[in-house]
């Protein structure tokens, strides 16, 4: 699984792990390259490709491919409706504060904390949150860089999910906030991102960007003259 993940020199070794005569089945989604390794060239495999989403909601998908041209088409294979998606401009000063208006506002819903990520684009040491310890009276969950003499990951105790979207891109949560997202234009590198960020959420999305990324995003949305 995440094959997009595995550079191609890596799939030699993962061979000699199969017994004579196993076969290796290979899933990726090449959208969620987000370390840009080239492809892995498997000649003899049988190829399938499946171009419907199951986890996101249908407005989630409809303002996703709005927004950013996906690389492939998506199908939405997932009946429910969900909530359309929600954008903030803030400065990085601004967002812990704004962040905790939107986590109250859910959990005054009736929202679990353990039911909201809050995703950056970046890395959590290079994020505008590295140094905030609790958001909406919840406190953060983060990695620790640190792991256990069994090698199990070490994070802080907390309620809200603190995370970045390199650790979290296999997992998923209803409600995702994605903080971080800035740029002064958007590449394919923060196209994939974005994709992976908001595909993570199964109910809803919040995107928080800086002034100068809504600048380059309303660029983008502009027709040509």
């Amino acid at each position: 699984d995440e094959g997009q993940d595995i550079p191609p020199r890596s799939l030699d070794v993962l061979r000699r792990f199969l017994r004579p005569g196993g076969r290796l089945v290979w899933l990726e989604d090449p959208e969620q390259n987000l370390y840009g390794h080239d492809p892995v060239a498997l000649p003899e495999a049988v190829e399938l490709q499946l171009e419907q989403c199951f986890r996101s909601p249908r407005q989630i998908l409809e303002y996703l491919t709005m927004l950013v041209p996906v690389g492939r088409q998506l199908v939405s294979a997932n009946p429910f409706e969900g909530e359309a998606p929600e954008f903030h401009v803030v400065n990085p000063a601004q967002l812990p504060d704004k962040l905790a208006e939107r986590v109250e506002l859910l959990l005054e819903k009736g929202v679990n904390p353990a039911d909201i990520a809050i995703v950056s684009l970046r890395s959590v040491r290079n994020s505008a949150l590295q140094s905030v310890e609790t958001i909406g009276g919840q406190r953060l969950s983060t990695f620790t860089n640190h792991y256990s003499s069994d090698g199990q990951q070490i994070w802080t105790e907390g309620d809200l999910l603190l995370d970045s979207i390199y650790r979290f891109k296999g997992s998923q949560k209803p409600f995702v906030f994605l903080v971080d997202v800035d740029a002064d234009n958007i590449d394919q590198g923060m196209i994939r991102r974005l994709y992976c960020g908001m595909t993570r959420a199964t109910v809803g999305v919040e995107l928080f960007m800086t002034p100068r990324f809504e600048s380059a995003l309303r660029a983008r949305l502009q027709p040509a003259p």
